[in-house]
């Protein structure tokens, strides 16, 4: 036992740095990890309410901004990987029911009610699955 003390002892330099080599080499690699020089995001909360003017109380409401491309919005989700917490987009169809000056009542297809309405970002947003930094 006290030779194997030894021997890790002796080569503890090593052994870390070969362990965090393949530690990023196997989060770097992976196929369902996307890295790019992405933008910087303001995302908010999906939240129920009304818009002015109007009674009734809609499932999701986002600002004008968030809409794109005339027809859906991107959406930031989080997700874990080796090296810590991500922050992903995704582009969600989405049907506008109704709006006001400021805001659409949107319903969304395939999103989960804990995505984040991207609202605006800096750069460009190139596809699905893009890691993001959420700006507070």
């Amino acid at each position: 036992m006290s030779r194997i003390k030894k021997i890790l002892a002796q080569n503890y330099i090593k052994i870390i740095a070969w362990f965090l080599a393949g530690l990023l080499f196997a989060t770097y690699a992976s196929g369902t990890i996307y890295y790019y020089a992405t933008p910087k995001a303001y995302a908010v909360p999906q939240q129920k309410g009304r818009l002015e003017g109007d009674p009734q109380i809609y499932d999701c409401i986002v600002p004008k901004a968030a809409l794109v491309e005339g027809d859906g919005i991107w959406l930031a989700y989080s997700w874990q990987s080796a090296t810590g917490e991500k922050h992903s987009v995704a582009f969600c169809g989405a049907e506008i029911l109704a709006s006001d000056d400021y805001s659409y009542a949107v319903s969304l297809r395939n999103a989960m009610k804990d995505w984040l309405v991207v609202v605006a970002w800096e750069g460009e947003l190139l596809e699905k699955g893009d890691v993001i930094v959420l700006r507070p």
